[in-house]
């Protein structure tokens, strides 16, 4: 799990300095996420939407990390995280509306019982973004996340071994934005 959150933080530290240093607003989002696995799972999520000059800065380059470490009652001892970064689409809908869409990719783990696996992530997702303040946004998403693992089949145990199939199921998340810069 260190290593999953070490590689979205080194991916936000570029994402920053590719960005303009002009950047009007770059969205620090944090909130809560479930997960939809053989179970409901729920945890959290942080990203930070950092604008680029492409497309009149309608591009966003997006670091993240999720984390689902409490399971249902069939997965109560799965965990599964995932940090990354996306590339993110956004459009301005109404007054104080964005709507984006966009894909992303990085590291994920998945944990279960004393087994650990991790490997390769890819997601894709899409959203709404409401300014409620100038420099406080509410905003939910969807996320089809998908991590690449081998020979795991979570929340099935085979005998005394655990084994699991790797994950590739859609989250959901809901949060607060805090826009900060000019």
């Amino acid at each position: 799990m260190k290593r999953v959150i070490g590689i979205a933080v080194l991916c936000g530290i570029i994402g920053l300095l590719v960005a303009p240093t002009s950047a009007k607003e770059v969205a620090v989002k944090a909130g809560g996420a479930l997960y939809f696995g053989d179970d409901v799972s729920y945890g959290g999520a942080v990203a930070v939407d950092v604008p680029t000059p492409f497309l009149e800065g309608r591009i966003f380059v997006s670091p993240f990390v999720d984390i689902y470490p409490f399971g249902g009652p069939s997965d109560s001892n799965v965990k599964i995280g995932a940090g990354g970064v996306s590339v993110l689409y956004k459009a301005l809908a109404g007054e104080g509306v964005h709507v984006y869409g966009g894909v992303g990719g990085g590291m994920g783990q998945v944990r279960f019982q004393d087994e650990s696996k991790s490997g390769g992530m890819f997601a894709v997702m899409g959203g709404l973004q409401y300014a409620a303040t100038e420099k406080i946004s509410v905003f939910a998403q969807g996320k089809f996340l998908a991590i690449m693992t081998d020979d795991i089949r979570v929340g099935t145990v085979v005998g005394n071994r655990a084994t699991f199939e790797g994950p590739k199921k859609f989250t959901v998340q809901a949060g607060i934005a805090f826009n900060v810069g000019q």
